[in-house]
């Protein structure tokens, strides 16, 4: 399936399905702002929660005027959407999707993986970086691991995401479809 026909596909499933709207609980994005040149991302989201597996393909676009994140379960249905823009964060999830999968959380932990660390302005969270690594901690508590796979380009390549606040890990294949060299 070519790029185009999935970003076509996930229109069509955003505008005919069914989802629960919901604020941001204890994330609060603010006005958006690009930490970066605009790009566009595909990704691939394995993961498990609890006892659950579950997979997501994601379309990932930073803009200048707004952030959209598109996520489709294996069997193409919407899972989540999330824009964030001038405005703050406004999100959809399906009912039959965990709380704690919301796409909310999802878009916080992809940032903490992809932001540099100057644009990650959270006060209560304590960020450690080295070199393949991000450690988030929280009054103490481990709450985000991240290991990068690959370092080699931001948006290619592969990364694990473990929260273990909310029980679940990740792990995100990405490819940039477009966006800076």
């Amino acid at each position: 399936m070519s790029i185009k026909n999935l970003i076509i596909c996930c229109a069509v499933i955003i505008l005919s399905s069914c989802a629960t709207k919901f604020k941001p609980e204890g994330n609060d994005f603010g006005k958006w702002q690009l930490p970066f040149a605009p790009v566009e991302v595909v990704q691939l989201l394995k993961g498990k929660h609890g006892d659950k597996d579950f997979v997501f393909q994601v379309a990932l676009s930073l803009q200048e005027e707004r952030l959209s994140l598109i996520g489709l379960d294996a069997m193409g249905r919407r899972a989540f959407t999330v824009k964030w823009d001038k405005d703050g964060v406004h999100g959809e999830k399906a009912p039959w999707m965990p709380d704690q999968l919301k796409g909310e959380h999802i878009l916080y932990d992809l940032m903490l993986a992809y932001w540099p660390l100057e644009s990650l302005n959270r006060p209560s969270d304590i960020i450690i970086e080295g070199e393949y690594k991000r450690l988030v901690t929280r009054d103490g508590e481990n709450r985000v691991t991240i290991s990068r796979l690959d370092v080699h380009d931001r948006w290619q390549g592969r990364l694990i995401i473990e929260n273990h606040h909310r029980s679940y890990r990740i792990e995100v294949q990405s490819q940039k479809i477009k966006g800076p060299k």
